[in-house]
């Protein structure tokens, strides 16, 4: 019989697939509203792979949670992922309200897409 822990494990790491060798840590955290599932990996070049393909991630997990039975195991509501370390340093002061003056099409590109990802991960971080 596995244990939790075991479980989740397998679980996680049959889902992953190239960002197994990543991950640092899986536990199971109670929160408010049950509990919720936390990757944690080695570093933030991982966790942005994630947060590119999270969703497809978590769709990967459904079907083996279910065919192996876990939740009568481990139940989570939720699923979160972190850097070892985040945010330990670093604390986005903008809120992704700034004006760009640059006429240069392609660096205006650039910086919308700054813009909007601060506003991604400050909505992120509300949740």
């Amino acid at each position: 019989m596995l244990t939790k822990q075991e479980a989740l494990r397998e679980l996680v790491f049959d889902s992953l697939q190239e960002l197994r060798g990543f991950v640092y840590r899986i536990e199971l955290q109670s929160f408010t509203k049950g509990q919720k599932l936390v990757i944690v990996f080695s570093n933030f070049f991982a966790l942005q792979e994630w947060s590119k393909k999270e969703a497809s991630i978590i769709e990967r997990m459904r079907e083996p949670y279910k065919q192996r039975g876990l939740k009568n195991v481990a139940v989570f509501h939720k699923v979160v992922a972190e850097a070892q370390g985040q945010n330990r340093f670093y604390k986005e002061r903008s809120k992704g309200e700034f004006e760009i003056l640059s006429n240069n099409p392609a660096i205006r590109a650039i910086f919308e897409e700054i813009k909007n990802t601060i506003k991604e991960n400050l909505e992120r971080e509300r949740v």
